[in-house]
């Protein structure tokens, strides 16, 4: 779907001969007796060849194959037509290339194209889906609210997949947590089951847009069935090697809280199971406080914004302030915003007394640690103890006002714990942090995490071990 020149126009990034392979090797083609093949966006045609070498190399005599294959790009759509032309198929492989954009073509049918399709691999396009979208107006007329462009694909596909059959996609983990994402995950648990998951550590994939900062899996669906057990892989990249393998139960993996689905990845380190040990914390208003995320939005506010105080100023914390778990306040570099004006319009936006827990809602490139929380002592940066905080901070406070220093500080240990980390890591594989994914992961009781506070203040090591085992021992994990 990309323009061979301008590779960034349709957002999709070709599959590599070796991972279109290891993909349509998951699927199983035993199951019918006609194969009817779908690829609703197929680029190079590494997915379609990899499958027609599987069904070429197999001793089953099927009654019928065909292969309906998707591509909005017509130079791609006219080299992979060469290419299947001089390719040696069977004679009972038949197929069907549409030069046209399969997700227009697939909403204009509904429902009429439902159950057409008893296998699917795809590498879908990327890209977020906004108001001005081309496909916006027409997911919403019928009813598909979707916030990217991947998720309307293999929505799309899931609805044109028959009774047992598969689906292989390979696409970015962000459909596994966030509140964006929450219809699409209930609709795609509702279809389907999961078979398989394979996930890629690293978030630096050779074949996604520079800008795609996060972990990718290759998802491996069945349609309308459930199965007790999901295959978990693992690999660094797209090499696939070295691979490591684990079979876990589907509660390990499909987790609820409150009416809401979340798909966790555990990895190959578990943590000794530590994992149901998250299960008995406390949503932050149960414990007496709140966490918001900052109110400060620069674009909107920029008239009362400074780089350099003035008489009537106040702090501004943002993300860019923070390096390393430290704040670097005030910054010395000359484009980034340091001061509000402290004027009477904007004295809602105020956080007000002496300690406040803050966590970046993005973690730099390739950090070990997604989470990456601080304590401001606003009374180190401002003689009134009066702060403000820009959006890119989610802050711990009870209706502005701060928190206790023991109760601060034990927030500060327990979120950048090494348990919390890679809690979070399951079921998150993106750079952003976002609110509904910390009460996910929940609070301890206040007793505990003051507990966790009081050690810390009393000692002075500040390693990331000391800090984990004060977690361990009041966790008691």
């Amino acid at each position: 779907m990309r323009m061979l020149n301008d590779p960034l126009r349709l957002s999709q990034f070709f599959t590599p001969g070796n991972v279109s392979d290891y993909m349509s090797a998951l699927i199983d083609i035993n199951k019918f007796q006609e194969i009817h093949f779908l690829d609703p966006c197929f680029g190079s045609g590494n997915l379609t060849i990899s499958f027609i070498d599987r069904l070429r190399n197999s001793e089953i005599n099927f009654k019928k194959i065909s292969l309906t294959l998707f591509e909005l790009d017509d130079k791609l759509a006219s080299s992979f037509k060469a290419r299947l032309e001089n390719t040696n198929l069977a004679k009972d492989i038949h197929y069907k290339i549409y030069n046209q954009d399969y997700l227009l073509n697939f909403i204009s049918l509904i429902p009429n194209n439902e159950n057409m399709y008893t296998h699917a691999i795809l590498n879908p396009p990327y890209s977020k889906l906004t108001k001005s979208s081309t496909y916006w107006e027409t997911l919403c007329n019928n009813g598909l609210i979707l916030p990217n462009l991947y998720a309307a694909f293999l929505y799309a596909v899931l609805k044109q997949i028959t009774e047992k059959g598969e689906i292989v996609a390979l696409v970015p983990r962000s459909f596994c947590n966030g509140v964006y994402f929450s219809s699409f995950r209930k609709e795609l648990l509702t279809l389907s089951s999961i078979k398989s998951i394979h996930l890629f550590d690293s978030r630096r994939l050779k074949f996604w847009p520079r800008g795609v900062l996060q972990e990718s899996v290759i998802l491996h669906l069945e349609k309308g069935t459930s199965n007790p057990i999901i295959s978990l892989s693992f690999s660094q990249d797209e090499r696939l090697q070295p691979m490591q393998y684990s079979i876990v139960d589907q509660s390990s993996v499909i987790r609820m809280k409150g009416d809401d689905f979340f798909i966790q990845i555990p990895t190959e380190i578990d943590m000794n199971n530590n994992s149901a040990l998250f299960e008995q914390t406390f949503q932050p208003n149960e414990l007496g406080f709140e966490v918001s995320v900052g109110p400060i939005v620069e674009f909107r506010m920029r008239a009362n914004l400074r780089i350099k105080s003035t008489n009537c100023d106040l702090p501004l914390i943002s993300g860019k302030h923070i390096k390393n778990r430290k704040l670097v306040w005030p910054s010395i570099s000359k484009s980034i915003l340091n001061y509000v004006r402290d004027v009477p319009k904007l004295n809602d936006f105020k956080f007000r007394g002496r300690y406040f827990c803050i966590v970046s809602r993005f973690s730099p490139k390739e950090n070990p640690f997604r989470i990456n929380s601080l304590v401001v002592d606003t009374s180190r940066i401002s003689n009134s103890e009066q702060v403000f905080f820009e959006n890119h901070i989610i802050v711990f406070h009870r209706n502005k006002r701060s928190l206790s220093k023991k109760l601060t500080f034990g927030l500060y240990v327990y979120l950048n714990s090494t348990f919390v980390n890679y809690f979070f890591k399951q079921f998150s594989g993106h750079t952003q942090v976002n609110i509904h994914d910390l009460k996910y992961i929940g609070l301890p009781a206040v007793d505990m995490l003051e507990k966790m506070g009081l050690l810390y203040l009393k000692s002075n090591q500040e390693s990331q071990e000391y800090a984990d085992s004060i977690v361990k021992a009041v966790m008691k994990w």
